[in-house]
């Protein structure tokens, strides 16, 4: 009896391997073609014509069961005829072409550069486009389907926002009180009493002083107490008011020093008119 020889053996074992490895491919290929033929039907029916696209290029395949790779050519030719595109460019305000940094449709990066149609489903998309200085500019379409090559004109700002730069909540807080402080008008009025104050202090101080020294060269020593009690009594009150008057302006002085320094809140505070130094 003869036995098979070594390397028949081998032979044998090589074959069956390579006979299970391609079942097992041709079956992983079928269940691949059955599962885009039926997903590109469900992405088309929702308005997805992209994926649809994808999955009907991949039953289209020539190693795809001859029923659905018929029908998947079919289809995919239909598609390619219904796919809107758009081709996006970027003009300056005197429609001169602008170099773009990053560009985006509805948040995904697309390229630009080329000026190259760029498949779109249909339906309402953004695009978004950002330059080299950090500006960015976007705009919201609508595409209907079978609409080939739309012009998407995005025009470039003159000028970037400047962006306010972060405080820390504490700064933020304390910035917004001094503003809030300067701005308000109660300062001011305190320091104009204080001024009309000092101005009385010294009327009365003078009118007094005046009167005191008419009576001592007319009358004294035998002027009247009352037209003496009157005379001092205004110089008292002139002395009073002039140390109201400066104590309320030396507080108004500590007020301004006492503050962190904001000169834009403190020249709003101001009143209206041309500073004189």
């Amino acid at each position: 009896m003869a036995y098979p020889s070594r390397v028949s053996l081998a032979r044998f074992l090589i074959l069956s391997f390579l006979l299970v490895s391609s079942v097992a491919h041709a079956d992983e290929t079928r269940s691949a073609c059955v599962e885009s033929y039926e997903s590109g039907q469900q992405h088309r029916k929702s308005g997805s014509l992209l994926a649809a696209r994808a999955a009907f290029a991949t039953c289209s395949q020539p190693a795809c069961p001859d029923l659905a790779r018929r029908d998947c050519v079919v289809w995919l030719r239909e598609l390619e005829s219904s796919i809107p595109s758009i081709v996006v460019r970027a003009r300056n305000e005197v429609n001169e072409d602008v170099p773009v940094h990053a560009a985006f449709i509805d948040d995904q990066g697309i390229e630009v550069a080329r000026g190259t149609p760029i498949d779109v489903d249909p339906g309402e998309h953004r695009v978004r486009l950002v330059f080299e200085d950090g500006r960015s500019v976007e705009q919201r379409i609508v595409m209907s389907l079978g609409e080939k090559n739309r012009a998407v004109q995005l025009v470039v700002p003159r000028e970037a926002p400047m962006a306010q730069a972060a405080q820390p909540p504490r700064a933020a807080e304390h910035t917004r009180g001094a503003e809030e402080r300067a701005s308000s008008p109660v300062p001011w009025i305190v320091g104009g009493l204080g001024v009309a104050a000092m101005g009385t202090g010294v009327a009365l101080d003078l009118v007094g002083t005046s009167e005191l020294d008419h009576l001592r060269e007319t009358c004294a020593p035998y002027c009247d107490d009352a037209d003496l009690s009157a005379a001092r009594t205004k110089i008292i009150a002139g002395d009073a008011l002039l140390v109201v008057g400066i104590a309320v302006g030396a507080g108004l002085a500590w007020w301004l020093l006492s503050r962190p320094s904001e000169p834009s809140a403190v020249l709003r505070s101001l009143p209206s008119g041309k500073l004189r130094f």
